[in-house]
């Protein structure tokens, strides 16, 4: 079963801090370096590995596995301190990471929970701010059309045209008064925005049987090969035959 669901988020403009919450010191002037004696060495194995191009008879074959463990040799060697210099590093990258996790795990929590109540409060005040403008635009037809029916009636009704059309007028402006004070009243009974919020709907999902999700829809199930698994069936079926595999051996030889 996968449950995934992104948080509504509240975005904020970047602040600066009055000081660095962590801070780093006496690193500045570490240094790393190649030993001259295992560059030179590299150097020398690397004009010798790639002159052995072909394997024809038993001489060569002593070449090629006297190079090749000479080589293999430097390579484990320069793994291995590799390994053993960068191990602080990565013990101090830990430590780095435990120490900002100690804060920023729970204060994420509680900002994720408050931006779900809060986006949940600011989506309903915009939904109530959408129907109040629904209704006030019905409301602005209706008195547009009301006003437009009396304005006719009161021109029928004139005894001239410069009464007609004083009567007509006089009927539009109170109208136009009338949508003026519906506006108003609609954007005062919305509720203000924070400022500096942005709220959105984030998809939710969750997959409850992943074969059926790809049998109906294959785009939205990721399929890649099992390497271990295939190398591993491969090897105790050397004639295995499967639709979209194939699959071969490679000679190598390997310096214990």
């Amino acid at each position: 079963m996968d449950r995934r669901c992104s948080v509504s988020t509240i975005s904020l403009p970047p602040y600066a801090m009055a000081g660095k919450t962590l801070a780093l010191t006496g690193l500045q002037s570490a240094e790393i370096a190649i030993a001259p004696e295992a560059r030179e060495l590299s150097d020398k194995l690397l004009v010798e590995i790639r002159d052995i191009t072909a394997v024809s008879d038993a001489f060569d074959a002593d070449v090629a596995v006297d190079v090749m463990k000479r080589a293999t040799q430097l390579s484990r060697g320069i793994e291995a301190d590799r390994n053993t210099v960068k191990a602080p590093v990565l013990a101090l990258g830990k430590k780095i990471d435990a120490l900002a996790k100690e804060i920023v795990v729970e204060l994420d929590a509680e900002i994720s929970r408050v931006s779900r109540v809060l986006g949940a409060y600011q989506l309903a005040e915009k939904q109530k701010a959408e129907a109040a403008e629904r209704l006030a635009r019905d409301e602005v037809r209706r008195i547009q059309a009301e006003a437009e029916q009396a304005a006719r009636a009161a021109a029928k009704a004139a005894s001239n045209d410069t009464a007609a059309l004083a009567a007509a007028s006089e009927i539009m402006d109170q109208a136009a008064a009338k949508i003026v004070e519906t506006r108003k009243a609609i954007v005062s009974t919305a509720a203000p925005k924070a400022a500096n919020t942005a709220v959105r709907k984030d998809v939710c999902f969750e997959v409850t049987d992943i074969v059926a999700l790809y049998a109906a829809r294959p785009e939205l199930v990721n399929l890649e090969p099992n390497g271990t698994a295939i190398r591993a069936i491969c090897k105790a079926n050397p004639t295995l035959q499967l639709p979209g595999l194939r699959h071969w051996t490679e000679a190598k030889t390997n310096i214990r």
